[in-house]
């Protein structure tokens, strides 16, 4: 019976770890979408083109890295390439558009509500 139950444990500390990296992954994944996504919009609003460069910087990823969330936005149809520079696409701008405002909601919520200083909310 105390086997039974040790086993039982450990498959389900298995199954709770698998779980818990599988959430951190695809949390991880999204919030680069996401960041992507910022970084391109507030290029296109500053009037300038987003680049493997510009967005490995911003991001602070390799270029390897650029290239794999260019390539997932393709395919979801957020990105278009014209040559070296990308742009949103309309569905990719209503996207990145929900996460900047839902991004300053929330900033404002902290700094309102648990009197964070945004300097400290950017930094985390």
């Amino acid at each position: 019976m105390t086997t039974w139950l040790l086993l039982a444990a450990a498959g389900t500390g298995t199954w709770l770890l698998v779980h818990w990296l599988r959430v951190r992954l695809t949390t991880r994944s999204r919030h680069r979408l996401e960041d992507t996504l910022k970084h391109l919009f507030e290029q296109e609003y500053r009037g300038r083109h987003a680049t493997l460069a510009s967005l490995a910087g911003g991001l602070r990823i390799s270029d390897a890295a650029a290239v794999e969330i260019v390539s997932r936005l393709q395919t979801q149809g957020l990105l278009i390439a014209r040559g070296q520079e990308f742009g949103l696409t309309p569905k990719g701008k209503r996207l990145a558009l929900q996460i900047v405002r839902a991004h300053r909601l929330l900033e404002r919520y902290f700094a309102d509500e648990a009197r964070l200083p945004l300097r400290r909310l950017h930094a985390e």
